[in-house]
């Protein structure tokens, strides 16, 4: 009786942490994640939290070749005044990295657009 039991609780639990979508920002603490839809554009948003100012920018740093390393990246546009974020363009999405005091917000569209496009989309995000 005990086996069954422990067998259903653990097949419950791979079951729930199984539907959870793999994780973008892997540092941090996950705050949300979610879709949303702008001019028939879905984007896909991310959002991670640290302790404080200087943990975020931390990580940020260590997130931003994460992304910027790989092969197909055709652009990129960085905030050379405070480093805030980063706009990443690749030939199938486009990502941006945005750092807010203690929060690191990532914001991937499912299709290819372009830079100045995609920041019209996300703005006020």
């Amino acid at each position: 009786m005990w086996i069954l039991i422990t067998l259903i609780i653990a097949t419950t639990i791979f079951y729930l942490i199984g539907k959870q979508p793999a994780r973008l920002l892997q540092r941090g603490k996950l705050v949300r994640s979610q879709h949303i839809e702008r001019e028939g554009k879905i984007f896909y948003i991310e959002e991670v939290s640290f302790s404080d100012y200087h943990q975020a920018l931390h990580h940020y740093f260590y997130l931003i070749p994460q992304f910027s390393d790989r092969k197909n990246l055709l652009e990129t546009q960085y905030s050379y005044l405070d480093w805030t974020d980063t706009t990443l363009r690749f030939s199938d999405y486009t990502l941006q990295l945005v750092r807010r005091v203690n929060h690191i917000l990532l914001i991937k569209s499912q299709t290819p657009m372009s830079i100045a496009e995609f920041e019209r989309l996300t703005q006020g995000i």
